[in-house]
């Protein structure tokens, strides 16, 4: 099995290195799709590298934030309304003092 393995490894190689696989990928899209792109997306070194841009970042970080602030919603209900507590004990819930008047 790894003398056919190394046989269609080379001659996938060569076939690369010809054009002749790019050929036909271009054949099979032709027949499968009609729809041209007009414009490219992403660069190769943008597609290769897999690095994310600011707004990707910035929608990961709103995203985490998002969620973040639904889970403290959830606490302060499942504590404060579920549990049957009053508004008065979320010094409770924080561990605060009164300051003395």
């Amino acid at each position: 099995t790894s003398l056919i393995n190394h046989v269609l490894d080379y001659h996938f190689i060569q076939m690369k290195h010809d054009g002749t696989i790019t050929k036909i990928w271009e054949e099979y899209i032709s027949r499968v799709s009609d729809h041209r792109c007009l414009k490219k997306i992403a660069t190769s070194s943008q597609t290769e590298s897999g690095a994310l841009g600011i707004r990707e970042m910035g929608g990961i970080f709103l995203l985490h934030g998002s969620l973040a602030i639904i889970a403290l919603v959830w606490a302060f209900y499942k504590y404060l309304i579920q549990d049957g507590r009053d508004l008065r004990d979320i010094r409770h819930f924080f561990r605060l003092r009164r300051h003395p008047e």
